[in-house]
């Protein structure tokens, strides 16, 4: 029996500078804010459209990031999970609509479709792509389990489809384990000393 299913296409993986120069040249704040947003969260259209308000989102001045707690209708068990966007060029246009906004039930109050079609027009890719880019971001700091919980997963298998990680990102990260555990060795050989 034939598979029918169509071969899927490698997601598009946006990187910081793209992200910052296209931050640059929207001039549309709350277009701005909605790009600083996904990009910075990871979260789906549906959690951020018609969804986050300004209560959801939290300053933190003392480590100078944001605090977003985002509600998702696919995970039953917890469907709020707080995320953190700690980069200044996606804080700022963040906050800045957020006082637009402020009274207002929605952040975005658009269709789904329209901030498809935003996403289309300034990154001529698909809003997915900013979960992608931020699992990608995050898989190269955080174990499996920390990433379900950032990304709002039930399951770890989730993750194997969004992470883009190339060779030279695991032989960093199997480098800076191995500094870590010479260190821990030395630290412990001096000690008993």
């Amino acid at each position: 029996m034939a598979d029918n299913k169509k071969p899927q296409q490698k997601a598009r993986i946006i990187t910081d500078k793209e992200m910052n120069n296209a931050l640059y040249l929207i001039t549309n704040a709350g277009h701005r804010a909605l790009m600083a947003l996904l990009f910075g969260t990871g979260a789906r259209i549906s959690e951020v459209v018609r969804s986050i308000s300004a209560a959801d989102i939290h300053y933190d001045e003392k480590n100078n990031c944001l605090e977003i707690e985002i509600t998702t209708e696919k995970r039953k068990h917890n469907p709020v999970r707080t995320v953190i966007v700690d980069y200044d060029f996606l804080i700022v246009p963040i906050l800045s609509w957020l006082v637009i906004q402020k009274d207002e039930p929605y952040l975005f109050s658009m269709s789904r479709q329209r901030a498809h079609r935003l996403v289309q027009r300034y990154f001529n890719t698909k809003p997915h792509s900013f979960r992608h880019t931020h699992a990608t971001h995050l898989g190269r700091m955080m174990n499996g389990f920390e990433l379900c919980q950032q990304m709002g997963w039930a399951r770890i298998d989730s993750a194997q489809p969004y992470i883009h990680i190339d060779a030279s990102d695991a032989k960093r990260k199997m480098l800076e384990a191995r500094a870590k555990q010479g260190a821990s060795e030395n630290t412990q050989a001096t000690a008993g000393l």
